[in-house]
């Protein structure tokens, strides 16, 4: 009986020969090109992050939002059996994957973790005299790019270049580096306080900073008072920029405060006051004074319309 089954096997698959080799390489064929995927290898080159935020701009007086997600962008390439690529390089590695030759992909991770640092301050910030004081240059700049990173007492700290758009204090040109305390360290993102956030690229702000000396940056204060968005709008041009300028109360209010600062006693100790309204010349004086002025009259002008 098994004889007998065993002998109509053979015979059939001897009248139905073509048939199956037709059908094995159709399979082969499946597996070395086909969307069953094979064993080939994978060459990954290099790879590139950015930031994906979805969403709208921020308010104004609000800060860019940059809690968002990485997104990695990886090229590979990929070769079967057929590829002379797959016996050229055996440091390949090889693996069962879907075949994809020559392609890019994207994959974003879950949502980076945010971390708040609460810094400790030494006077109150909030109060306008106070800030200017303390600060050696207030300025109002557009953020090139971010030009570098390092660490400061444990938590990283990150430095953009910033193009000076118009001086409240100092009377600095060209470009700067500012340096902002916060920043990512071991895939977490560091800002100040609840709500804080990294200066974008593109925008300009309203900066409160201090000169290092040694490393040759303006540190912005990480007080909330000390820093204000002004425009996301990075199309505007420098005119445009100075006419939003001239109008917004912030920097009327920072004009008003500058000729009635109050200098941190710790700075005036170890002379580190630069820019103080009354080591200025008389012209830089009257110059500051008018500002000054004009800002107080402008705030009283919009008070009373409302």
């Amino acid at each position: 009986m098994i004889k007998n089954i065993i002998a109509g096997i053979k015979s059939y698959l001897k009248r139905r020969k073509v048939f199956f080799i037709i059908l094995f390489l159709l399979l082969l064929s499946s597996i070395v090109w086909g969307p069953l995927g094979v064993p080939i290898k994978c060459h990954t080159g290099d790879m590139d992050v950015s930031v994906a935020c979805p969403g709208t701009p921020p308010p104004p007086g609000s800060v860019m939002a940059v809690d968002c997600p990485l997104v990695f962008h990886e090229t590979r390439e990929c070769f079967s059996l057929i590829h002379k690529e797959f016996w050229q390089h055996p440091e390949w590695p090889v693996g069962l994957e879907p075949l994809k030759t020559h392609f890019n992909f994207q994959s974003t991770p879950p949502p980076i973790k945010t971390t708040h640092i609460d810094p400790i301050y030494p006077a109150d910030f909030s109060n306008n005299q106070i800030l200017m004081g303390a600060s050696h240059n207030v300025f109002i700049g557009k953020v090139l790019a971010q030009v570098g990173t390092n660490d400061f007492m444990g938590d990283p700290a990150t430095q953009f270049s910033v193009q000076i758009i118009d001086n409240i204090k100092g009377d600095l040109n060209n470009t700067v580096v500012v340096n902002q305390s916060g920043g990512y360290k071991d895939g977490v993102l560091y800002v100040m306080d609840e709500g804080g956030a990294l200066l974008q690229p593109g925008a300009t702000y309203l900066l409160a900073t201090r000169y290092d000396t040694d490393a040759h940056y303006y540190t912005l204060n990480p007080h909330e008072n000390a820093s204000k968005l002004v425009s996301t709008d990075n199309a505007l041009s420098i005119a445009a920029l100075r006419t939003l300028i001239a109008k917004d109360p912030k920097v009327r209010a920072l004009q008003v405060a500058y000729p009635n600062e109050e200098l941190l006693q710790a700075d005036v100790y170890h002379a580190n006051i630069r820019n103080n309204f009354k080591s200025l010349s008389a012209d830089m004086k009257a110059t500051a004074q008018s500002r000054a002025d004009a800002a107080k009259a402008s705030l009283a002008a919009s008070a009373n319309a409302q």
